[in-house]
C-alpha cells in the first residue's frame, strides 16, 4: 500500500451530486529534486510506502504536529498554516544537526530520506503560502 501527500491549493466543487474536495496537483521547476528521488520530480505530490511513511511520520515527529489533522480528517484533508512552515523548518534544522545526512534516496540511511523529505515538505509549504488562497495538505492512501 502506499500514502500520497499533496501540499497545495483545495480545490472543491459542490455542484454535483458528490461533492469533490482535493488539493491541486502541481510542479514547479525550482522545487527541489533530490538524487534517488525522480519519480517525485518537481511536484507539490509525494508518495510513499505504508511502512516509509510511518517511519518518517514517527521518526521525525510530524506525526504529532502537522500529520495528525490530515490522519483524522474525513476527507483526507487538513489546512496548513505559516506556522506549519516553522514547524517543519525547526524539525529540519534538528534532524540535519542531530544526524549530520545529505538529502538522498540513493543512500542506504533512512535518515538520509527523511532530511530529503523534511526539506520538500519546507519548500512546497513555503511555495504554497506565497501562491495559494487556501493552503491544505491532503493524504490519500
Amino acid at each position: 500500500m502506499t500514502v500520497s501527500i499533496t501540499i497545495g491549493e483545495r480545490i472543491e466543487d459542490h455542484s454535483g451530486s458528490q461533492p469533490y474536495v482535493t488539493v491541486f496537483r502541481w510542479g514547479d521547476p525550482k522545487a527541489p529534486l533530490f538524487p534517488g528521488d525522480e519519480i517525485t520530480g518537481h511536484s507539490n505530490q509525494r508518495h510513499f510506502g505504508f511502512e516509509d511513511y510511518q517511519a518518517f511520520a514517527q521518526h521525525t515527529a510530524l506525526i504529532v504536529t502537522l500529520l495528525a489533522p490530515v490522519e483524522t480528517a474525513a476527507d483526507g484533508i487538513c489546512d496548513l498554516e505559516e506556522d506549519d512552515l516553522s514547524v517543519v523548518l525547526r524539525i529540519s534544522a534538528e534532524w540535519q544537526a542531530a544526524h549530520q545526512v545529505t538529502p538522498t534516496f540513493e543512500s542506504e540511511d533512512e535518515a538520509d530520506w527523511h532530511l530529503a523529505r523534511l526539506l520538500w515538505f519546507a519548500w512546497w509549504i513555503e511555495w504554497a503560502l506565497k501562491h495559494t488562497t487556501h493552503l491544505s495538505l491532503a493524504r490519500s492512501s
